[in-house]
């Protein structure tokens, strides 16, 4: 369960950082809303 659990996180935080390099203002919205 734990690996089925890791997986989905791993790809997230692939997405997120893909999004954060395509487009900078990414970060400012991320910042507002955390």
């Amino acid at each position: 369960m734990v690996h089925l659990l890791r997986i989905p996180l791993d790809i997230g935080i692939l997405w997120v950082v893909l999004f954060i390099l395509l487009s900078p203002d990414q970060i400012l919205l991320m910042q507002s809303i955390f």
